[in-house]
């Protein structure tokens, strides 16, 4: 990878820094054109250079893309494949996926090429400026904050739907009040066990289900934003 890399780099006429983590760099010495290093803080040294070339974890990813430079991913396993498709999808790297085994020097110097483009700079450029100007931590804390407010959001659906309210006892609507009737029927939501009339828990598609389903409006927004998990 290393030698493939130096080759790569004297073919487009870039400057490179190869650092090689937890593998040794035996037997390879720096060039005038690439800088062998163990390693650097990715926050420190990813803005400081025009791309990105790494394996894909979430961290990495998160810094590269947080920087805003062209990121191209040689997945490994596990949740890298998924980042790598993340980059395409975007259109802020990559235009393939290009996985370390088997990886060639024609495919590494395409991807690079691919990831000098104007358009493919800007859209990376765009993306970071947008990360960084986003406030993470409090985001988080807000999506945990509003999980653990839903109903019954620590419960299994079995022990939801026995300490929820009788549903042959319920008169009416836990969104609306309105009374139960002949011509206003019961609807139990999914997600939450609580009991609605038709119009406060219409049928929606949900992940995880085949076909719409009872859901009140609340936990359908929370589903939307991912705070939910399938009852």
């Amino acid at each position: 990878m290393v030698e493939a890399f130096m080759e790569v780099c004297k073919t487009v006429n870039k400057r490179g820094i190869f650092c090689g983590g937890w593998t040794e760099l035996k037997g390879f010495e720096s060039t005038d054109q690439v800088l062998l290093i163990p390693g650097a803080p990715h926050e420190w040294l990813f803005p400081q250079c025009c791309m990105a070339i790494h394996h894909g974890g979430a961290g990495t990813t998160a810094a590269s893309l947080r920087a805003g430079i062209p990121t191209i991913v040689n997945a490994v396993l596990i949740d890298q494949p998924f980042w790598a498709s993340r980059v395409i999808t975007l259109g802020v790297g990559q235009s393939q996926q290009a996985p370390l085994k088997g990886l060639s020097k024609e495919v590494l110097e395409q991807e690079i090429k691919h990831c000098l483009e104007p358009a493919v700079v800007e859209k990376a450029k765009q993306l970071g400026e947008n990360l960084r100007a986003e406030n993470g931590c409090e985001n988080t804390a807000k999506l945990i904050r509003d999980y653990i407010s839903l109903p019954g959001w620590n419960q299994t659906p079995e022990k939801r739907a026995y300490e929820n309210c009788n549903e042959q006892q319920t008169k009416e609507c836990s969104g609306c009040s309105t009374w139960f009737s002949f011509f206003n029927g019961k609807k139990k939501c999914h997600a939450c066990g609580h009991v609605f009339c038709g119009t406060c828990a219409p049928p929606r598609k949900l992940v995880n289900y085949s076909s719409p389903v009872a859901c009140c409006g609340k936990c359908h927004t929370a589903r939307d934003k991912g705070l939910v998990t399938s009852a």
